[in-house]
């Protein structure tokens, strides 16, 4: 019987678990209640291709989760208002076409809002991804709130332009992996992204980018920590 099992193995049974099966044994009785609040099972939560419930998504975040893997799927209800995260890793991809400006649009106005506050509850993000999903000004402003922890961004597929890579870059110059595959800017961009990233950037992609002329790439040679450049 599993509540024979000492606490200490208990947890490291359900560190094998999903998270609705960490909620489930969290019911069976007061002591597995008490073990499923253990910090360390909820530091990682995969949520990818699935359908959560946001109050699901409250319980992942109030007991302490750092990385939260949610792209591809769909979001029912709304956050609370308060509701804070310490997320490090945030992934809220959405699968994406290969042309510029051409985001998934699965999302239903309501996701949006919810994937908004998500974001916006988060200030310590390390690593971002929002590949295909539609950038509206709130999710801009979410993802400034982390610009001097952000290090990791994924922005492909979005609908976004020179401007507000400038936007972005000038509040988030700590990146040092930056993916703009299949997105509307032009050789403008890159003069914001030698400008702002000089000192950090290490990882660039800019591939399927039909906007881009051949010589700009050259004013990136100037970035002295810069390693991987993908232009496929």
């Amino acid at each position: 019987d599993l509540q024979d099992l000492p606490d200490e193995l208990i947890v490291k049974i359900l560190s094998y678990s999903e998270v609705k099966d960490l909620v489930s044994c969290g019911q069976v009785s007061k002591r597995t209640r008490n073990i499923t609040h253990e910090n360390s099972l909820w530091t990682t939560s995969n949520l990818e291709k699935k359908i959560v419930k946001t109050e699901l998504l409250e319980i992942i975040l109030e007991r302490g989760c750092r990385v939260l893997k949610i792209s591809n799927s769909i979001i029912i209800g709304s956050l609370s208002f308060n509701v804070k995260s310490q997320l490090r890793v945030l992934d809220l991809s959405q699968s994406t076409s290969t042309w510029p400006g051409t985001p998934y649009r699965a999302y239903s106005g309501q996701n949006i809002r919810v994937l908004e506050q998500l974001l916006f509850s988060c200030c310590f993000l390390q690593r971002l991804s929002i590949d295909g999903l539609q950038l509206t000004p709130k999710m801009r402003e979410g993802i400034s709130k982390n610009g001097k922890t952000l290090e990791i961004l994924n922005l492909s597929g979005l609908d976004i332009k020179d401007d507000h890579v400038k936007i972005l870059l000038s509040r988030c110059n700590k990146i040092k992996a930056l993916s703009l595959k299949a997105v509307w800017i032009s050789d403008i961009s890159l003069t914001y992204i030698t400008h702002y990233l000089n000192h950090t950037l290490e990882e660039l992609s800019l591939a399927a980018n039909m906007y881009i002329s051949g010589t700009a790439f050259l004013g990136l040679k100037l970035m002295p920590r810069l390693k991987i450049l993908n232009l496929y």
